[in-house]
């Protein structure tokens, strides 16, 4: 026999045992493919399919608005999107940025803002094309690797319309799911080509979409321990009794894969490590009790997807008995699993593809206050669709009438499950109905009365925010974020004394806290305590050197020192971070005029009213700095101005009298 010779690159695979090889000059069907597809099970029409389904299910977040749960930090109110794509924040996506590295997901923001603003309506439907895109290479990877397309179809829809899935499309912060899956199908339709095919460049490809996907989201480390157990099932590339490749080398093979995963896997630690919960703060007893809890608490939302939330709390005093009945559920599955490899691997494969694309988030290394999220279940439940869908299907094979009847219960499964995400894409249609949702669900959510009580206050509904944000301290005093809210609303209130302690129990909690140190900086500003209020600003801006209120307050304060040049430094750095902000013109002009600067003091203010056109402090500096150079009639109409916008300010009425010499006509 002749030696075979083999492909340069990466270990050629052996296609004895595959799924469905392709001979030369002849097109073989694999042996579980369906029949010859009709005309409605053509490709083009299960795809208009899937794109109806995800259109009609997530049309309602074309009016959706921006989420308090980060949406503010991440897009509305951070300056290196709102400002589009430039040079610097370009440069500025490639970093670490709140313990997390994704700059595509940054890239893909910074787009989104150039092509039609800070929209939250055309965030959303961005959001919905990336999750359309991963649901059509879903079933192209599952087609590709097994030939069934109705089944594919029907995995394919499961994870299109799963209330489960809704979190990763309608959270406009969540675009790292969004953005990263659509690479992990991808790479995976990739691979599988490149077993049935053996061209070295569609190994490549998968390897480029996998990095490409890492730098979206991390989640993507396990997925060369996905290629192996697709190698199980439906690849046929190994099994216990006739393995077509050696263990070893379906490893070996994947070499790259694992290299790159674990480089990913390395940085995205360092860049989360603040993040990270101590065992201190969360021992590791509890994290392995909530992951057990965690694996059933999905699996059960799978089948009932009821009662989602936005934020489930971390419940420390687990009920024993749920956690030994979590133990015992997984340890059994687990077993059903392994042992249903000869006859079944689908089940194997199904399984170990849940529990091991959710073990980098199922709570062993804590990030977040969270116990658990929707939004991880993104990529894991594919393999309970998987499993669930080729059981069915096989123990349906001797049924009478089976096709009418899968078809009909496939059909009205995707449709009870579609009703079922429109019900929960209608909770993000903006915070107040996200977080009072999440409050009908679990009365004790405190991150849920935390937002709520933050949002009441923006909306000046004060009493019945300090009562949310009492009762969010209440439920969790150690969640520094919510004496900082509380803080916030108390000093609103005039309540000095009350608002100073929260914000020392929030640095207590956490003494990084930049925005504690700089609202503390505030109080102690306006208690005349200007050095104490400085080594707070500073501290603050030291921890997050692009919070432009802070240099614009520390600037205030230098500035209340006569340090001209300091606070002139300060207003200029908030104006690099953004050139946007009135108040930093503003307070740039007061400088430039005390420093007798005429003329640069008038650019300033002219710039801060043509940002903020009822600017009235700008407006009647402006007016006065006019008046003084002897541009009357430029200075009379900005008074007008200021007296149209507010009719008692006596100052521009008595400048204007002045100027006119007659009673203005306000």
């Amino acid at each position: 026999m002749s030696k075979r010779r083999k492909p340069a690159g990466p270990t050629a695979p052996t296609n004895r045992g595959a799924a469905s090889p392709k001979t030369r000059g002849q097109r073989q069907a694999p042996a579980h493919a369906i029949e010859a597809p009709r005309w409605w099970q053509s490709h083009w029409s299960i795809a208009a399919a899937l794109t109806l389904l995800v259109a009609v299910v997530f049309a309602p977040l074309r009016h959706a608005d921006f989420i308090s749960l980060d949406d503010h930090l991440m897009v509305s109110e951070n300056p290196h999107i709102t400002t589009g794509f430039t040079a610097a924040n370009a440069l500025w996506a490639f970093g670490v940025r709140y313990n997390f590295w994704m700059p595509a997901v940054w890239m893909s923001y910074l787009a989104d803002v150039s092509l039609h603003g800070v929209n939250a309506g055309w965030m959303h439907v961005t959001n919905v094309l990336l999750h359309l895109a991963s649901t059509l290479a879903l079933y192209g990877a599952l087609v590709q690797m097994t030939g069934a397309r109705g089944k594919s179809a029907f995995v394919a829809a499961l994870f299109a319309v799963h209330p489960l899935h809704v979190e990763s499309v309608a959270w406009i912060t969540e675009r790292k799911d969004a953005l990263s899956t659509p690479f992990w199908w991808l790479s995976t339709w990739a691979y599988i080509a490149w077993v049935q095919r053996q061209r070295w460049t569609l190994y490549a490809a998968s390897l480029l979409c996998l990095a490409i996907g890492m730098t979206a989201k991390p989640m993507l480390v396990t997925l060369p321990f996905t290629l192996l157990l697709l190698d199980v099932w439906p690849l046929g590339r190994w099994s216990l009794d006739a393995p077509a490749v050696s263990a070893w080398r379906l490893i070996k093979e994947k070499w790259m894969f694992f290299t790159v995963a674990a480089v990913s896997a390395v940085f995205a630690l360092i860049a989360q490590g603040t993040a990270v919960a101590t065992t201190k703060s969360a021992p590791m007893f509890l994290r392995v009790e909530n992951a057990f809890v965690s694996y059933m608490f999905y699996l059960v939302k799978t089948f009932w997807p009821t009662g989602l939330i936005a934020f489930y709390p971390y419940d420390p005093w687990m009920s024993m008995s749920l956690v030994g009945a979590c133990v015992l559920a997984f340890v059994a599955l687990t077993t059903v699993a392994i042992v249903s490899i000869r006859r079944r691997p689908y089940l194997t494969v199904g399984w170990l593809w849940y529990v091991g694309t959710l073990l980098p988030v199922i709570g062993l290394i804590k990030v977040g206050n969270h116990a658990r999220a929707d939004r991880y279940t993104y990529v894991p439940l594919v393999g309970i669709f998987l499993a669930v869908t080729w059981g069915v299907t096989e123990l349906a094979a001797r049924w009478r009438n089976r096709r009418v009847i899968l078809s009909a219960s496939a059909v009205a499964a995707v449709l009870a499950l579609a009703a079922a995400a429109g019900i929960q894409t209608s909770y993000w249609h903006d915070s107040v109905t996200l977080w009072t949702h999440a409050l009908d669900v679990n009365p004790d959510n405190y991150l849920a009365h935390d937002h709520l009580g933050t949002i009441l206050f923006a909306e000046g509904r004060q009493d019945e925010a300090v009562q949310h944000l009492t009762r969010a301290v209440d439920l969790n005093p150690p969640f520094s974020e919510s004496h900082f809210n509380l803080g916030v609303a108390l000093m609103n209130l005039g309540q000095f004394d009350r608002a100073a302690a929260e914000y020392r129990e929030a640095l207590r909690i956490q003494p990084d806290y930049a925005m504690a140190h700089a609202n503390l900086g505030l109080l102690l500003a306006v208690g005349g305590k200007t050095e104490d209020a400085i080594r707070e600003y500073t501290t603050a801006l030291a921890l997050d050197p692009d919070l432009t209120d802070v240099h614009i307050s520390l600037g205030a304060a230098y500035q209340d020192q006569h340090k001209l040049d300091l606070a002139v430094q300060e207003y200029e750095q908030a104006l690099r971070i953004d050139p946007r902000i009135a108040l930093a013109h503003f307070r740039l002009g007061l400088a430039r005029a005390d420093e007798g600067r005429t003329g640069d003091a008038i650019s300033e203010y002219s710039t801060a009213v043509e940002l903020k056109p009822d600017f009235i402090e700008a407006r009647f500096a402006l007016g006065t700095l006019l008046a003084r150079t002897g541009h009357v009639p430029d200075a009379v109409q900005q008074f007008r101005e200021v007296l149209r916008l507010n009719p008692q300010h006596e100052g521009a009425r008595q400048a204007l009298q002045a100027l006119v010499k007659q009673p203005p006509d306000a």
